[in-house]
C-alpha cells in the first residue's frame, strides 16, 4: 500500500511532542488545525491554525502541541510518494491553505481509502494524495495574502458570471459584486483560477458557442447573442483564436459525413 498509516480528526492531548531527529523512513504529511509549535531550520515557531507541511524521507520532526490539538496525517512509503517539485511545493515549508475544509475533506477520503477492501483503494488514495498536492499549491497565497472570506466572495462572483455568462461583464461590476476594489478582485481571482476573469469569460463562452454551434438550431449571428456579443465580428475574432477556425467552418467541420 502507498501509504503506510493514517490519521484524520487525530485529537492529541496538551504538551503532545513528536521529537525526531532522524526523521523516518518514510515521508510524512500533516495538517494541524489548531496552532502548533514546530522546528522549522532550527527555529522554533508558533503556527496559525491551518498549516500544512510535507517531511522528506529522513528529515528531522520536531512538533508540540500547546493545546489539545486535532490534526490530520499520514505516511506514504519511499518508493510511491510523488515528486513535489513538481507541484512547486518544497519539503519543510508551513503552508496555509485558505480553505481548510477542501484539505480535511481530502484527508478524509484518504482514510476512507485505506481502510478500505476495495481493489482500486490504492489507486484512489495515489489520485487523492497528488489532488491534495495541487490544492496546497493553489490555495495557498504566499505572495498576496488574502482571506478565506475575500476568496469566497471572489468564487462566489466568478460562479455568478459563468451562470449570467453572456452578461455584459467588466472588472468594475465583477468586483463591486465581491464588494472590492477592481486591482483588489483581479489579483485574488488570478491568484485562485490561474486566469484573468475577462479570459476565463471567453474561454466559458466558446465552449458554450461551440456546443450550440453543432445544433440545428442556431445561425451564428444567434450563436454569437446567446453566448454575450452584440457584435458578430467581435464572437468570431474569439472563436476563431480559441479553436484556429472561424465558427462557420466549425459547423462543417463537425458535420457528420453520411
Amino acid at each position: 500500500m502507498i501509504i503506510t498509516s493514517v490519521g484524520y480528526n487525530w485529537l492529541e492531548k496538551k504538551n503532545f511532542t513528536i521529537n525526531r531527529p532522524l526523521g523516518i523512513d518514510t515521508y510524512t504529511v500533516i495538517f494541524f488545525r489548531n496552532p502548533v509549535e514546530i522546528e522549522i531550520n532550527g527555529n522554533i515557531i508558533l503556527t496559525r491554525p491551518g498549516a500544512f507541511i510535507v517531511y522528506d524521507v529522513h528529515a528531522p520532526q520536531w512538533y508540540r502541541m500547546p493545546d489539545d490539538t486535532v490534526h490530520d496525517w499520514f505516511h506514504v512509503d519511499a518508493e510511491s510518494f510523488p515528486d513535489i517539485t513538481n507541484f512547486s511545493l518544497e519539503f519543510g515549508k508551513i503552508y496555509y491553505p485558505y480553505s481548510p475544509t477542501k484539505i480535511i475533506g481530502i484527508f478524509s477520503d484518504i482514510s476512507n481509502n485505506f481502510y478500505s477492501e476495495s481493489p482500486f483503494a490504492e489507486w484512489l488514495c495515489r489520485i487523492k494524495i497528488e489532488e491534495l498536492l495541487i490544492l496546497i499549491r493553489q490555495l495557498s497565497n504566499e505572495n498576496n495574502s488574502f482571506s478565506f472570506s475575500t476568496a469566497e466572495a471572489v468564487k462566489h462572483t466568478h460562479k455568478i458570471m459563468l451562470s449570467e455568462y453572456n452578461k455584459d461583464w467588466t472588472i468594475a461590476n465583477l468586483a463591486k459584486n465581491a464588494n472590492m476594489s477592481k486591482s483588489r478582485f483581479f489579483t485574488v481571482y488570478k491568484s485562485i483560477y490561474g486566469s484573468s476573469p475577462i479570459n476565463t469569460l471567453i474561454k466559458f463562452r466558446m465552449n458554450m458557442a461551440k456546443s450550440l454551434l453543432l445544433t440545428d438550431n442556431y445561425s451564428v449571428g444567434e450563436v454569437a447573442e446567446e453566448v454575450g456579443y452584440k457584435n458578430i465580428y467581435h464572437f468570431i475574432r474569439y472563436f476563431k483564436k480559441e479553436t484556429g477556425i472561424s465558427p462557420g467552418k466549425y459547423c462543417k467541420t463537425k458535420m457528420p459525413k453520411n
